[in-house]
């Protein structure tokens, strides 16, 4: 079916760019809901089967966060620029967007128009997730949406999105703008200049919500709608026993529940990522939630990685890449890296946790700080970590590298399995999750062992850097330890 056909449709089209096999872009698919018996449809063809790889994944998304979208009449149809088939990975944000159309109308009802889209749906900690596509393939994908003559949206993962893809779009006029920005325009301006809505990983369920007034709260999805306000009374009690009388001694079920009710009610606001002005750190969003923290795979565990336990945590800011040699020399004016020639964008090494709380308490007394900066707890590292691909390990490299190379992390956090290891905030004790809470776990106080977590340039390939827990001394320094930051505001 060509665009002239397509145009027919008097509804959104949620339309993914076309790349071929000589990377050359040939147009787009477009999907678009409609009945089976519109008149309109002409000889479009049904899209109950996409053929894409994710088409699982996306299916579950859908039933997570609009049921009622399995419940219609409606059909999604799919119409093409050009009858060739289809390389890449654009199509399962525009499948799931049209896939939740069905269940009732977008915030741009009287618009026809194309929402170009690109990236992957996928899990992550039971929660929906968009993760990057081919990077290779991205930038074709740019230029082609800044090409096009007539202005429209395009939704694009902030992971593939690079500073070369942003003075692309600048140079052109396009916007680049975040959800929370694009949140705060008006639904009539949308379309009114050519704009690019960069969707951190973790904002897939904020995007569905703007875009189709969809609850982002799992559990308003299986609870019959005339008895939800019976249940958000159930969940305000559970939060005000949890709030008031800090019930510690209550069910792991139980104790989940109520944290993500706390969530739900305070969620994660704002930015998904901020910058530190002085040192030009990127912080990236990490939602709130809980999972199961250590290893549990019989027979391949190290004691001190066990049991494993049910941990809940809230959100917080987590910095994208380790420290750099750069960031370093402007707050200590000194450099103690062993590999000082890699450059200013390797990451710091050879500094001690000692040296690492110096670091920060200069940053944290700077004039223009805004919050303050601390290391990551084990279990916020761990948490960050998991959210990563399904992929244990990196390439052994056998040497230090600029940082940022290792992003295969869902969650936007890079080099947390490589590179080099990253002290934590904990003191090392070897029974440290026998005595866990449920909640922001920490073992604080006074100890010369100190928790080092990840995988470096050096480590073997037998280490699987999420779980696996080092003991190091705190006035220790090693050629393969570095360390990361969290914001707090």
């Amino acid at each position: 079916m060509t665009t002239d056909n397509c145009s027919l449709i008097t509804d959104i089209r949620f339309a993914y760019p076309n790349i071929d096999s000589q990377n050359r872009f040939i147009g787009c698919g477009r999907y678009f809901t409609a009945r089976y018996d519109a008149p309109e449809i002409g000889d479009a063809q049904e899209a109950d089967d996409p053929k894409m790889g994710s088409l699982s994944k996306v299916l579950t998304v859908a039933s997570m966060l609009a049921p009622e979208s399995f419940e219609t009449d409606l059909r999604i149809y799919e119409c093409k620029d050009e009858p060739l088939p289809y390389l890449g990975d654009s199509k399962g944000l525009a499948y799931l967007l049209a896939l939740i159309r069905r269940g009732g109308r977008s915030r741009w009802k009287s618009e026809t128009q194309d929402i170009w889209c690109t990236g992957t749906v996928h899990i992550v900690n039971d929660r929906p997730f968009l993760k990057e596509v081919f990077p290779n393939l991205f930038g074709i994908k740019m230029a082609s949406f800044i090409s096009q003559t007539k202005d429209r949206l395009f939704i694009v993962p902030l992971a593939n999105l690079k500073t070369k893809h942003i003075q692309m779009a600048e140079a052109a006029d396009v916007r680049v703008m975040s959800l929370a920005e694009f949140r705060r325009m008006s639904a009539r301006k949308v379309f009114e200049q050519k704009t690019v809505l960069k969707i951190h990983g973790n904002e897939l369920e904020a995007l569905v919500r703007y875009i189709f007034g969809k609850s982002a709260f799992p559990i308003a999805s299986f609870i019959r709608p005339e008895t939800r306000k019976y249940a958000g009374i159930g969940i305000l009690i559970c939060i005000c026993l949890f709030m008031i009388f800090r019930i510690e001694k209550i069910s792991v079920r139980a104790a989940v529940l109520c944290w993500n009710a706390k969530l739900f009610f305070s969620s994660h606001a704002g930015d998904p990522s901020v910058t530190d002005p002085l040192t030009g750190m990127a912080f990236m969003g990490i939602p709130g939630g809980c999972f199961e923290m250590g290893c549990g795979k019989e027979g391949e565990c190290f004691e001190n990685e066990t049991p494993l336990h049910t941990v809940c945590l809230n959100s917080f800011y987590m910095s994208r890449n380790e420290v750099t040699q750069g960031q370093w020399e402007k707050i200590m004016q000194s450099n103690p890296s062993t590999f000082s020639d890699c450059g200013p964008d390797c990451p710091v090494e050879s500094v001690s946790w000692k040296n690492v709380q110096e670091f920060i308490r200069r940053r944290n007394q700077h004039p223009d700080v805004s919050g303050s900066y601390r290391l990551p707890t084990e279990a916020e590292w761990e948490y960050a970590c998991r959210m990563g691909e399904e992929e244990e390990f990196l390439p052994d490299t056998e040497e230090i590298r600029k940082v940022g190379n290792f992003c295969p992390d869902a969650s936007g956090i890079c080099d947390m399995k490589g590179n080099v290891l990253e002290w934590c905030e904990d003191r090392f004790q070897d029974n440290a999750y026998e005595k866990h809470g449920i909640f922001s776990p920490l073992v604080s106080g006074e100890s010369e062992y100190k928790v080092v977590r990840g995988g470096s340039w050096s480590s073997p390939p037998e280490y699987e850097p999420c779980t696996r827990r080092f003991r190091y001394g705190q006035e220790e320094k090693f050629s393969d330890v570095g360390f990361r930051l969290v914001w707090e505001k």
